[in-house]
């Protein structure tokens, strides 16, 4: 097998731009990051340590809130969800794309910023920028979704809004699940952009502001490197590589063992021994750019970590 080394490690992705929140939002925004335990501040009045894998299994109850936003409360629940897809971008891209924000019910939240600066790499390999966790408590959860229903428009949103339609557009897309909305509510917004919708500026204006929050959320928490538990594993035929080629990692795995009824690529969950085997490190966020060989055989490969709903 080809061991592909690792580059420098991948720096702090680069800001466009800190983050203007709402008054409310901040005020509450003293979250502790541990899995296991709800929201305290330090004595400095920032966020204590965040946590370096996912959430626990199972439902967690919050606190009782006299007018609470209603909202499930499972480790696998999504609550409040932002997806950027589309446009003319590599099938590697699409295949291995993880939501941009995921608030989960027991208040873990997952997210990266996808229009920040890619990470350094010195193996030829595409790595996204990385995932980031964080533990929200009830009152927190509750400050966000009131943000995301009032002032971030989906209370309001009704959509589809596809007033520019485009394939090199990519779509938005917003899901809410908590309570005074039908739920769960899906809003897609193909262009997020003001100028894109006339028709509706106030509402997208709204939604764009939401989406910049929720995309930048690391400038109001504090955060750590998000660590899957397994992988799904893609594999496209292809007769020529673009990047490097590894050997196929394993004996025990042959490549008709990954499914799916897409001609393109097929898919396979992924333990992290079978990740491990192929060599590679800095994978926790996904990668992809790499060929396996396979007898006469040649796939293109790519990685995308598991989120806690995927592996439910």
């Amino acid at each position: 097998m080809t061991h592909i080394p690792t580059g420098p490690g991948a720096p702090r992705p680069f800001r466009r731009g800190r983050l203007l929140a709402v008054p409310a939002l901040l005020a509450v925004l003293t979250v502790a990051c541990s899995p296991g335990a709800p929201a305290t501040a330090n004595p400095s009045g920032g966020p204590t340590a965040g946590p370096s894998a996912g959430p626990s299994a199972g439902p967690t109850t919050g606190p009782t809130i006299e007018g609470a936003i209603a909202h499930p409360t499972g480790a696998m629940d999504v609550v409040l969800r932002l997806e950027e897809i589309g446009g003319f971008v590599p099938i590697e891209f699409n295949v291995t794309y993880t939501p941009t924000f995921t608030l989960y019910g027991d208040g873990t939240v997952i997210w990266r910023d996808n229009q920040s600066t890619l990470p350094e790499s010195s193996d030829d390999l595409i790595r996204p920028t990385p995932l980031m966790i964080t533990r929200l408590d009830e009152g927190t959860i509750q400050a966000l979704l009131a943000e995301a229903i009032g002032p971030g428009g989906l209370g309001a949103a009704v959509g589809p809004y596809n007033e520019m339609m485009g394939a090199d557009i990519p779509s938005t897309i917003f899901t809410i699940n908590a309570g005074g909305i039908p739920e769960p509510k899906r809003v897609e917004v193909i262009g997020l952009s003001p100028d894109m919708h006339p028709k509706n500026l106030q509402v997208i204006t709204a939604l764009a502001g939401l989406a910049d929050k929720l995309r930048t959320f690391d400038t109001l928490v504090n955060e750590q490197p998000y660590v899957p538990t397994g992988y799904s594993g893609v594999l496209i035929p292809t007769e020529q590589a673009f990047g490097p080629v590894v050997d196929w990692p394993w004996p025990d795995i042959s490549p008709d063992e990954f499914g799916g009824e897409n001609e393109f690529f097929r898919t396979r969950q992924m333990t992290l021994d079978e990740v491990a085997a192929l060599g590679i490190d800095n994978v926790a966020s996904g990668v992809s750019g790499f060929a396996l060989q396979h007898g006469e055989d040649l796939y293109s490969f790519a990685l995308r970590p598991l989120l806690p709903d995927d592996l439910g």
